[in-house]
């Protein structure tokens, strides 16, 4: 090779090099302070951010003013592999960058501030001590990312608020003691592998409004028995359930168009599992194709909202029992089908169009859709 090809490229890695390490944090250039066991990188606008912290304290309370400068938040890799058992962040902080916090085994709770702008990949993710998690204040916060808190394997429960709408890749993977997950209403989408290998959880109720599941989002859940999927889901990715070998029934709603490659295998093809879905639908189809050993099929009646079998006045009744909360209607396929305008809620306006039916008003709740 020329000199000159050399040159240049010897430039464009010295270039992307600069460009990768510019992109990871909110300043375009390191220059340093020191202030006690803290060292922090000066941000374009005067303020800082932590860099490292060389102390050994247990217990410690962020800076929110250093030598006449506002500290804003933390950068990457701050206190990875620190020793600290507790840190109280103070709300004015905005950003946690990739890895912050990353193998503080000795850490067993965290706030997230409520000016948070920007939560980093893997923030918390090895801390094996972890046990307490608070989203709630943190209302700049719509997504958690990749593998935010996984492996905390002393992480009990989780309440995920009303203000996430995604669970990023593999954001709880691996947090084996994870029994309890409290949905946010908000929620979208759960990505892949987000909780991949919590072995302990029992239990999954998605919300109505959860659209898809990524691929192997729950995969090797051994413990998982009982999963209810509302019928605002679409898609379940590729082994979305596989080795959930606890998990006997499932029920899929019309609503699902796309089913990953072996979405519950091994179970379905071994006869481990009874999946139940409505006959002529894409759920239907895929168990065919797949050779799904144990399926019942349902007939798909709108408006049977009391699951008689017909269409009729008690469906009405049903509805308007639901709506007051005297008799609520708790059985998912009784709510799918009491839904006949689609629009994921069992109104009045629901009991009026099956009293429209029933006196052949109308003829078909399909062009309501």
């Amino acid at each position: 090779m020329c000199l000159r090809k050399r040159i240049v490229v010897a430039a464009l890695c010295v270039i992307l090099t600069v460009a990768a390490a510019l992109q990871a944090c909110p300043v375009s250039a390191l220059n340093f302070v020191t202030s006690g066991d803290y060292k922090f990188v000066i941000n374009d606008d005067n303020s800082l951010y932590i860099y490292s912290y060389s102390g050994s304290d247990a217990s410690i309370s962020l800076p929110l003013t250093v030598k006449n400068r506002v500290v804003k938040g933390i950068y990457a890799n701050a206190f990875r592999n620190s020793k600290i058992k507790s840190v109280t962040i103070p709300d004015s902080y905005s950003y946690i960058g990739d890895f912050a916090f990353y193998k503080s085994v000795n850490l067993t709770a965290v706030a997230l501030p409520s000016n948070l702008e920007s939560l980093g990949e893997s923030a918390f993710g090895s801390c094996s001590s972890l046990r307490e998690i608070d989203l709630s204040a943190a209302l700049g916060i719509s997504a958690l990312p990749q593998g935010v808190f996984s492996k905390n394997t002393s992480l009990v429960s989780v309440a995920i608020p009303d203000h996430i709408t995604s669970v990023g890749d593999s954001a709880f993977s691996g947090c084996t003691a994870l029994s309890d997950i409290g949905w946010g209403s908000a929620l979208t989408a759960v990505g892949s592998r987000a909780f991949e290998g919590c072995t302990s959880l029992e239990e999954v109720v998605f919300p109505n409004g959860l659209k898809s599941v990524g691929d192997y989002a729950f995969s090797n859940d051994t413990a998982l028995w009982n999963v209810v999927i509302p019928p605002s889901v679409t898609a379940l990715g590729e082994g979305c359930f596989m080795n959930d070998t606890d998990l006997e029934e499932l029920f899929l709603s019309y609503t699902v168009a796309s089913i990953g490659a072996d979405c519950f295998a091994p179970m379905s093809y071994t006869g481990d599992i009874t999946v139940t879905c409505y006959e002529n639908t894409n759920a239907a189809r895929y168990c065919y194709n797949n050779q799904v050993k144990n399926l019942t099929l349902l007939s798909h009646k709108t408006g049977d909202a009391n699951l008689s079998g017909e269409v009729d006045v008690m469906d009405v009744t049903a509805i308007q029992k639901d709506n007051v909360g005297k008799v609520p209607i708790t059985d998912e396929r009784a709510r799918l089908l009491a839904d006949v305008n689609g629009d994921g809620n069992v109104t009045v306006r629901d009991a009026t169009l099956i009293q429209m039916y029933v006196a052949k008003i109308i003829t078909s709740f399909e062009s309501l859709k």
